[in-house]
């Protein structure tokens, strides 16, 4: 999935990413465990791609996503235009391992 003339992301680094960053907060798939218990509305990484084009998450990630989970906001991450690429394509993954598991 190429992104605006950007090569491929990377899986592996995407979840070396998202092992940094999301998944002290977000769990993995809908149903698992939040990682952090004061924070239980922050939504699956397999869910971003059921839920919105990921493309659209692009701009808001080289941008800063300001978010508020349970009424903690979001830490603000720096992300280069690589590391969006790679994190885009791991949750790409998350969310085709997601819906393979849904039509099984």
């Amino acid at each position: 999935m190429s992104r605006k003339g950007e090569e491929h992301g990377d899986v592996s680094r995407g979840q070396a990413i998202a092992e940094q960053t999301c998944l002290r907060c977000h769990a993995k798939f809908d149903g698992d465990p939040h990682p952090n218990p004061d924070i239980t509305k922050a939504p699956a990484l397999a869910s971003f791609g059921q839920r919105w084009p990921l493309e659209n998450l692009e701009e808001a990630l080289a941008e800063g996503i300001t978010v508020s989970h349970d009424q903690l906001t979001m830490p603000e991450f720096i992300f280069t235009p690589e590391s969006i690429a790679d994190l885009l394509a791991y949750l790409d993954d998350l969310s085709k391992q997601a819906n393979k598991a849904m039509a099984n």
